[in-house]
């Protein structure tokens, strides 16, 4: 039998090791962090909960473009100063303004639908926002390969609407869960 092996994945292997074990706290994992009553998985920096300037990102069709620019205006502005962009970032418009931010500096907390397996860890870009402390992956806890449907999506947007309130409901951030 022939293995196919990914000699980037075997270079860079023992460098992301020697980051999550220096940084360990960029590469927190919990496997139950109740959000206003919901289980949900978390991986990265857990502290960026804390940050009392979190804004959730959601760009609606039903926008007037007035809306879209002031938006953008109020999330890159909280991205340059030091808040984090809480969303799933699904469309388009969603995804420049995290690009956009990201450039800025943004601290990010992204909503995933799928539950993390067993060695999860973040991979590309995710990852390199982990080992600066700017990243917090959040998991809707779907089995993987569950389509991305209308319905999860509107649920991942209230998830992050309810993470930027200020007392957003987040407890249970360490016990059991965290590894």
């Amino acid at each position: 039998m022939h293995y196919s092996v990914n000699p980037k994945y075997i270079r860079e292997n023992p460098y992301r090791l020697l980051v999550r074990r220096d940084n360990p706290k960029y590469f927190s994992r919990l496997q139950h962090l109740t959000i206003a009553g919901r289980d949900y998985q978390a991986y990265g920096n857990l502290q960026l909960l804390d940050n009392p300037f979190k804004e959730a990102v959601a760009v609606h069709r039903a926008d007037t473009e007035q809306q879209r620019l002031d938006n953008r205006s109020q999330w890159l502005h909280t991205a340059a100063n030091g808040g984090v962009l809480v969303s799933p970032f699904i469309s388009p418009a969603e995804k420049a303004i995290r690009a956009e931010a990201e450039a800025l500096g943004a601290n990010i907390i992204l909503a995933v639908h799928e539950a993390f397996g067993e060695r999860y860890k973040p991979a590309g870009h995710d990852f390199e926002l982990c080992t600066q402390g700017r990243m917090l992956i959040i998991s809707y806890g779907l089995p993987p390969g569950s389509e991305l449907t209308r319905p999860v999506c509107l649920q991942m947007n209230a998830l992050a609407k309810a993470l930027a309130l200020p007392g957003s409901g987040v407890s249970s951030l360490c016990g059991a869960g965290c590894r």
